[in-house]
């Protein structure tokens, strides 16, 4: 199908696939190329979209609309060998939302000739509203995007829940793994309700330098509704200075609006409620 610009697949909420753990792929077979292909739209499993994603190459998709159905496990494994077929892939800043539905979405800073836009969401349920299930999400999705996290320069984290501490050790190696991920970010945006950890990761009470996390953070803006009696990250921005990295610091009260998605993967749910 040479000439295939738009291709939509969909399955109902209860569809599963009845073998996931069955191999399409056989050592004798290639990619099949659909050189046209723009837009591709899919609804259901994750294990059927693996198989799917397994056997093509899309060089031009510059919309990619996934909606997962919601389960405790995430099958992420192919995704990243498609995206590496895709050409000119420029994403340079990245949102983490963490609500009932996470979502974490990477797009080009900037306006470009690639206006792509890339967002994951796992749907909300009791298995992972938890914060704890939905940090490890985030650092599987994007071991499995690799490398696009590494040219990623803004990243925004997202938190719209009373913020709980309860097993913040559980988290914390998750976090280190992600920011370790993200050394190129100059600009981190962070809710407010965030900050306990944030200070707790990048600049721990014992005062243990971590350099070795967003080595380059030149800015950091907290988006409080209220303001701040002290600065939260004041012990980080001055253990950096000593080595010659300023960071500059603001309060914001609002968000900024975030670009339209054009390529996208989200869950049911929040689908439901975009419509």
């Amino acid at each position: 199908m040479p000439q295939l610009e738009n291709l939509s697949i969909g399955f109902g909420p209860t569809f599963l696939l009845s073998d996931p753990d069955r191999e399409f792929w056989h050592a004798d077979m290639r990619r099949v190329v659909l050189p046209s292909l723009w837009r591709l739209t899919f609804t259901g499993d994750s294990a059927y979209l693996e198989k799917l994603l397994a056997l093509i190459s899309t060089p031009l998709l510059q919309c990619f609309h996934v909606t997962y159905s919601p389960k405790p496990t995430l099958a992420v494994k192919a995704l990243s060998a498609c995206l590496k077929t895709i050409q000119d892939i420029n994403f340079r800043a990245a949102v983490v939302s963490f609500s009932g539905t996470f979502t974490i979405t990477y797009y080009p800073e900037q306006p470009s000739g690639s206006p792509s836009c890339l967002m994951l969401a796992m749907g909300s349920d009791d298995k992972i509203d938890r914060l704890n299930e939905q940090v490890a999400t985030m650092v599987r999705i994007c071991t499995a995007v690799s490398p696009v996290p590494r040219f990623v320069e803004s990243l925004a984290l997202e938190f719209d829940r009373a913020y709980v501490p309860d097993d913040f050790a559980v988290r914390r190696e998750h976090w280190c793994t992600f920011l370790r991920s993200l050394g190129a970010v100059r600009r981190l945006r962070a809710d407010v309700a965030l900050t306990p950890e944030l200070t707790s990761i990048l600049n721990p009470e014992d005062g243990t330098a971590t350099e070795e996390l967003l080595p380059v953070l030149s800015e950091l803006v907290v988006v409080s509704r209220v303001d701040l009696v002290h600065n939260p990250f004041g012990s980080l921005i001055r253990t950096r200075s000593l080595v010659g990295n300023n960071i500059d610091f603001r309060v914001v009260k609002f968000r900024p609006l975030p670009p339209p998605p054009l390529f996208i993967l989200r869950s049911p749910d929040a689908f439901e409620r975009s419509i």
